[in-house]
């Protein structure tokens, strides 16, 4: 495995885990409801993709996207 792919994977289980995080304290979440939550996403497909960059994006960035996808079904990305 490249050591490209090796640090996005570790950046992934980071992001999803502060996001997850941020749904368990904010909404009430239990934490596998949060994690399908971000998995059933367009946001994480988004964000398993690095060539969208959306990993930059932090976990308050991230959890609001998500909020706003499920809301509008669309997320509005800002720039970067």
């Amino acid at each position: 495995m490249s050591e490209r792919i090796l640090k996005h994977s570790a950046t992934m289980r980071i992001k999803v885990a502060g996001v997850a995080k941020l749904l368990e304290q904010r909404d009430k979440m239990d934490f596998h409801n949060s994690l399908d939550y971000i998995y059933n996403s367009e946001v994480f497909s988004d964000l398993d993709d690095e060539e969208t960059k959306v990993w930059h994006y932090s976990n308050e960035t991230l959890y609001d996207l998500l909020k706003q996808e499920k809301t509008n079904g669309k997320a509005d990305y800002p720039d970067v």
